[in-house]
């Protein structure tokens, strides 16, 4: 059922609610369910590595502002432009140049 509630909720992008009423579940439940299984995955860096993805040269930056409980954040992404691979992903408290910096400096490293 973990794997239901995690599919419901991002191949149909069914909020908790939904997810909760379609398994008999609360939602809060579904979410600790879904939680766990994304804490349990490997990061783009890990990934990164088992892979060894060849990158075209050129990378993309860009910034979102997302709410987290009300609280304004900046999701941080860079992509690869040949092959759309993410390298990372990054959220900050805003998307300003301390931001930026810790991106360029994970990339670096």
């Amino acid at each position: 059922m973990h794997y239901q509630a995690a599919k419901l909720y991002f191949t149909e992008e069914s909020p908790y609610r939904a997810v909760g009423r379609k398994l008999g579940i609360t939602p809060l439940t579904a979410f600790r369910w879904i939680d766990k299984l994304g804490r349990n995955c490997r990061s783009l860096e890990e990934v990164a590595k088992e892979l060894k993805p060849r990158w075209g040269g050129y990378l993309l930056a860009d910034g979102k502002a997302i709410f987290i409980r009300g609280k304004e954040y900046a999701l941080l992404l860079t992509a690869d432009v040949q092959t759309q691979d993410i390298p990372i992903a990054h959220l900050a408290m805003s998307e300003n140049r301390e931001g930026w910096e810790s991106v360029s400096i994970y990339l670096r490293d």
